[in-house]
C-alpha cells in the first residue's frame, strides 16, 4: 500500500486553488492599456474603478469591471479599433 505525503497533497491543492482565483480575477476585470481606448470606454459610460503603473513594462493601466456590457463593446473595439 502507497502512503501519502499529505503536505505534498495540500500544496498542490492549495496551488490549484491560488491559479482557479487569479483565473476567476481575470474573468471580473479588464486592464486596459490603451488610453484611446479607456477614453472610448469611459466616454461609453463604462466606469474605470482605478489606474496604476506598471513597472515592468512602464506603462499605466486602468481596470473595468467585466460585464457582459462591456465584453460586448470590447468586441466592438476590436472589429472597430481606430488604427494609428
Amino acid at each position: 500500500m502507497k502512503t501519502i505525503n499529505n503536505n505534498n497533497l495540500n500544496l498542490g491543492i492549495n496551488e490549484n486553488l491560488y491559479k482557479c482565483s487569479a483565473i476567476r480575477k481575470e474573468r471580473e476585470f479588464y486592464k486596459c492599456y490603451s488610453p484611446i481606448q479607456k477614453k472610448h470606454l469611459i466616454d461609453e459610460g463604462f466606469v474605470c474603478l482605478y489606474n496604476d503603473y506598471n513597472p515592468k513594462t512602464q506603462k499605466s493601466y486602468w481596470i473595468f469591471k467585466m460585464t457582459n456590457a462591456l465584453g460586448r463593446e470590447l468586441s466592438l473595439w476590436s472589429e472597430n479599433k481606430p488604427r494609428k
